[in-house]
């Protein structure tokens, strides 16, 4: 094998373990007890005693090199996927957002090139539709033959241009039923956000 990790803490969904790490070509072939381990032929090894070994995370919901009102986030790409790589993240998940009138798909192909440039870790996409129309529907299923699985809509932000109507998401709900794709949702109820929101500005409370 390429590499024994030994004498770690293991962190796994049974509880936490003391045993040893085998890996070959990048992935967990071997754990066992430490006397185990002699057993086999290791090319390097490093002493992890003291250490936690954790499966890989997933962080499945980023956002980088997107801008929000008059500001633009810190981190792109690149300088965010180093920082997860240090936190122990693997892999990231961020957004295509399709554009009013747009293609979701171009949206997907964009979103992926800006990305791929950069990362330095593994990572997908969520698709975020923002206007669904039957042409965007369309190109959900399309969008699964990409890799993606997780779709994105918007009950509230209408006054953004990002709200969806409930019907578009039920054609959605339809396009991607029978797939391994799922949709989520930000579950607000637009009218009522704006309704309070106008009172506590009149109010002054900002």
């Amino acid at each position: 094998m390429d590499l024994l990790l030994k004498n770690g803490t293991l962190i796994t969904p049974d509880g936490i373990v003391q045993a040893d790490l085998g890996i070959l070509d990048g992935k967990i072939r071997f754990v066992g007890r430490p006397e185990i381990s002699p057993l086999f032929d290791f090319r390097e090894s490093l002493d992890c005693a003291g250490c936690l070994l954790l499966p890989g995370v997933i962080d499945a919901h980023v956002q980088l090199e997107v801008s929000f009102g008059h500001g633009e986030l810190g981190d792109d790409f690149h300088s965010g996927s180093r920082a997860a790589a240090c936190g122990g993240v693997t892999t990231l998940i961020d957004y295509a957002r399709q554009q009013k009138g747009g293609s979701a798909l171009e949206a997907l192909k964009a979103r992926k090139d800006v990305a791929s440039a950069k990362v330095g870790i593994d990572y997908t996409l969520h698709l975020t539709l923002v206007d669904p129309t039957p042409e965007a529907v369309t190109e959900a299923p399309r969008a699964l033959q990409e890799g993606i699985r997780s779709f994105k809509v918007y009950m509230a932000y209408g006054k953004q241009g990002r709200r969806t109507d409930d019907g578009a998401i039920l054609e959605l709900m339809r396009a991607i039923s029978g797939t391994e794709g799922f949709l989520g949702i930000h579950a607000e109820v637009d009218e009522q956000i704006n309704r309070a929101s106008e009172s506590l500005l009149r109010a002054g409370r900002t």
